[in-house]
């Protein structure tokens, strides 16, 4: 048995190693293998999250007094079940 704590910790781990993509959703943490540049969309009524294309800023975007280390794009909408779902109700 591995606990739960040893595996967050080495997906942080991997993560901060630049291995995979950390974001958060609603206070919870995703890891994505997918580092390449794109955008998740989350479903607000299911929760499914999925990769999507879109322009994503990288870590060189300047800010003013602060420093970028990673940059996550999300979009919150319904996904195609799910929208389905709410126009039968």
């Amino acid at each position: 048995m591995v606990s739960l704590t040893t595996v967050y910790k080495a997906l942080n781990e991997l993560a901060a190693a630049g291995e995979v993509k950390r974001f958060d959703v609603g206070g919870v943490s995703h890891f994505d293998p997918n580092t390449d540049p794109h955008a998740e969309a989350v479903c607000l009524l299911c929760g499914r999250i999925r990769d999507v294309e879109a322009t994503v800023p990288d870590e060189d975007v300047r800010i003013d007094g602060f420093r970028v280390s990673s940059v996550a794009t999300l979009f919150y909408g319904y996904c195609s079940d799910c929208a389905a779902r709410r126009i039968e109700t």
